[in-house]
């Protein structure tokens, strides 16, 4: 019938080339448009529509990065905001996000978590809030699926009956609707990212039960109201509004008084405060986070109080004129890289209670005077001045004999000592850092004692003569690609093969079992170690 109608179509094309005015072809025309048109208009208009509303998501998608690039805090960029409502919430941080990164560490971050979920965890809703379990009577807030609705209060118990302790990274991200929620008592943690570009957030209720706050919980909230003290400004509760010191006021300020209730200085708090010269931090913070200081480069002088247990990330990079610090005894981690390029800071006080040291937490410190034994400097304290082993004396050295006294090999201690062929980890050594012995392409054995908790990444990373090693039943954590590129380990010895599992993330809790009797034998346990699951995290229950 279509073929039939084709050929009249042409013949009446044909014809009106010379008539132009030919009745009968016209009528036939109309004929052959209703029947080659019958059907095809809608799927044409579909199309149509589709497109377009492609477009309107491209816009849309294109609008949304604009809006929510992170920029540095540079001090153009800082206004006092209006006292009911705060008009900007700058973030600051060293390095630049691009939202296809971030795009690329959610689905990164996504399939860890996929991968992470214990055996025996479930997952649960209720009014647009996903629960999941973690086996053990505890829960956290893992994602909020309707962000239509403008008040969230988030119950202490799920609809399992587990208690709600924390909130998930990225669990409120983005809910550009949400005007305000609070959070219950039982809550101790909120992840990274938690409420990150919540843009109609104009209230939040911290309880005083949360002890750790990921980085950027906050970010990009543009109408969220602050508390405000001296030079700063605070989220809390009704009982402590000033809980969490969130931001300086400016970046010009030269001094600040922290809040007598404050538990937290959240990261980036300070950040580029260049004129800042004096600060008073209250014997009721416990936790200083990433970023907090850096780049103060007129702070000279900063006392951290005994409540404190925790050094976040780059807390005081590029503290220029920093001299001297000392970590009280309550502080039991730092961060990565969290004194990077103090470069006038002459010394450090490290005490015993320190259980973990960042990579890099001291590098450039170019003006710090260490300890020395052997081959190597260290930083610690009056009672152990050997607690770290930070560096070795020249990369040259063909062996090292580490201090009797010594925790930490600290991050990329032996890196490229290609010329050492031997040394000796006394049992004092509970962490081999990152990089500790990365490319010393002339190691042939080493023995790790069983006071060695955890193995950092790239620990062993390009050791290429090394040909067997032995895992002791202390070790409870292996860093990614730990012992890559150990071309010739072929031989890899656990004390305790089983209980062992591996993950994408470093921060997991759980994750795909290995096989204990695969790491029982030496061989395959080495090919796991240096090929098959080089690249993840590897832990012990």
């Amino acid at each position: 019938m279509k073929k039939l109608s084709i050929l009249g179509l042409l013949l009446c094309l044909a014809l009106s080339v010379n008539t132009m005015t030919s009745c009968c072809c016209c009528n036939l025309e109309e004929v052959l448009n209703n029947v080659i048109n019958d059907g095809s208009d809608d799927a044409i208009q579909d199309d149509v529509d589709n497109n377009t509303e492609s477009d309107s998501k491209l816009e849309t998608d294109i609008g949304e990065s604009a809006d929510t690039e992170p920029d540095f805090n540079g001090e153009t960029n800082i206004e006092e905001p209006v006292d009911t409502e705060s008009d900007s919430m700058v973030e600051t941080t060293p390095e630049e996000t691009t939202d296809t990164e971030s795009e690329s560490e959610s689905e990164s971050e996504s399939e860890s978590e996929i991968e992470t979920v214990p055996a025996g965890s479930t997952s649960q809703s209720a009014n647009g809030l996903a629960f999941t379990s973690n086996g053990n009577g505890a829960c956290y807030v893992s994602s909020y699926s309707d962000c239509g609705y403008t008040d969230i209060v988030i119950p202490s118990t799920s609809p399992a009956g587990d208690s709600v302790t924390s909130i998930g990274d990225e669990a409120f991200s983005d809910c550009s609707s949400l005007t305000s929620i609070t959070i219950p008592d039982s809550v101790t943690s909120i992840g990274n990212y938690a409420f990150y570009g919540c843009s109609s957030f104009t209230s939040i209720t911290i309880p005083d039960s949360v002890t750790s706050i990921g980085d950027y919980a906050f970010s990009y909230c543009s109408r969220l109201t602050y508390n405000k003290y001296d030079n700063a400004y605070y989220l809390g509760n009704d009982n402590n509004p000033h809980l969490v010191l969130v931001m300086a006021k400016y970046n010009s300020i030269t001094s600040c008084k922290i809040h007598e209730e404050t538990k937290f200085i959240y990261s980036s708090a300070f950040s580029s405060c260049s004129s800042l010269t004096r600060i008073t931090i209250p014997d009721s913070v416990t936790n200083i986070g990433d970023y907090a200081f850096w780049n103060c480069s007129r702070l000279t002088s900063i006392t951290i109080p005994d409540s404190v247990t925790s050094i976040g990330d780059s807390a005081f990079y590029y503290c220029s004129s920093l001299t001297s610090i000392t970590i009280p005894d309550s502080v039991t981690s730092i961060g990565d890289s969290a004194f990077y390029d103090c470069d006038s800071l002459t010394s450090i006080t490290i005490p015993d209670s320190v259980t973990s040291i960042g990579y890099s937490a001291f590098r450039s410190c170019s003006s710090l005077t260490y300890n020395e034994y052997d081959n190597a400097y260290y930083l610690g304290n009056d009672n152990n001045p050997y607690l770290v082993l930070v560096d070795t004396k020249d990369r040259s050295i063909t062996s090292c004999t580490i201090h009797k006294n010594t925790s930490f090999i600290h991050s990329t201690a032996f890196s490229h000592c290609s010329s050492l062929t031997s040394i000796t980890i006394p049992d004092s050594v509970t962490s081999i850092g990152d990089h500790a012995f990365s490319d010393c392409d002339s190691l042939t054995s080493i023995t790790i004692p069983d006071s060695v908790t955890s193995i950092g990444d790239y620990a062993f990373y390009g050791c290429s003569n090394l040909t067997s090693i032995t895992i002791p039943d202390s070790v409870r954590s292996i860093g990614k690609s730990a012992f890559s590129y150990c071309s010739r380990l072929t031989s890899v010895t656990f004390e305790n093969p089983n209980g062992w599992w591996y993950s994408g993330s470093s921060t997991a809790t759980s994750g795909t079992s290995l096989s204990s009797s695969d790491l029982a034998d030496t061989s395959k346990a080495a090919e796991y170690l240096t090929s098959s699951y080089d690249y993840y995290y590897w832990f012990r229950d």
